[in-house]
């Protein structure tokens, strides 16, 4: 018998997360939770197929140890990697390589994020996430 994917439970805080946060100004943080959305999605998809479920935050591997192709690109996915970690603490130089999060970056982040999560959910039999 197959245990239950408690990683679901933490996919949907994050995307309840991302509805309260979405229409704020707090862009670095709206990224955190998108990269967490998009992280915590692929390992719940990966638990899903049995695999061993890696202590990483790195999404372009996590990508590659699923073996799918993701209705995203590489550059999407490496995009939203890069958000987490040079975001989880103050750096001279910004979260991304011109600087602090945009709007715009937010936006993009979700839309990554949100790509990935529809595309796995309806595959994890426990998902109960809208």
């Amino acid at each position: 018998m197959k245990e239950t994917n408690d990683w679901l439970r933490f996919v949907k805080e994050e995307f309840d997360t991302i509805l309260l946060l979405e229409e704020s100004e707090l862009y670095r943080t709206v990224c955190i939770h998108a990269q967490q959305l998009a992280e915590k999605t692929l390992k719940a998809a990966l638990f899903e197929k049995g695999e061993k479920i890696p202590r990483i935050h790195d999404l372009p591997a996590l990508v590659t140890q699923l073996g799918l192709r993701l209705p995203v690109s590489d550059e999407e996915v490496q995009f939203l990697s890069s958000v987490y970690s040079e975001s989880r603490y103050p750096s001279e130089v910004g979260l991304l390589p011109y600087g602090k999060p945009t709007e715009e970056d937010a936006q993009r982040a979700v839309a990554t994020a949100r790509k990935i999560h529809e595309f796995w959910v309806p595959f994890v039999k426990h998902a109960v996430i809208t």
